[in-house]
């Protein structure tokens, strides 16, 4: 099968088994984008970041937080927005920030 991909965004495929044994086809498309400035418009990233393929953890596994979960769900009825990010207004580093108002 070939996935023909007509975004500038990462998309893939894999095959699942769902409990009742029935086969599925699950396919995501991910993008990664840039917070814009006050006033302007939000625009996918140049570098986009790749699927990921195994849960990775902020130290050992099962101990640890997630530190990314694996992109390929079997069913996931609404998407998912994650923010990274480091809070250093004008370059400047912040004790504290409010982010949201």
């Amino acid at each position: 099968m070939e996935l023909i991909n007509a975004t500038r965004m990462v998309a893939g495929y894999t095959m699942g088994t769902e409990p009742s044994g029935r086969e599925s086809l699950i396919v995501v498309v991910k993008g990664t984008f840039r917070l814009p400035a006050a006033g302007e418009t939000v625009r996918l990233a140049e570098e986009q970041l790749p699927l990921v393929m195994a849960d990775t953890f902020t130290g050992q596994p099962g101990y640890s937080a997630p530190y990314y979960e694996v992109d390929y769900a079997p069913h996931k009825p609404r998407c998912d927005v994650l923010l990274f990010n480091c809070a250093a207004p004008a370059w400047r580093q912040q004790r504290l920030l409010h982010a949201m108002t």
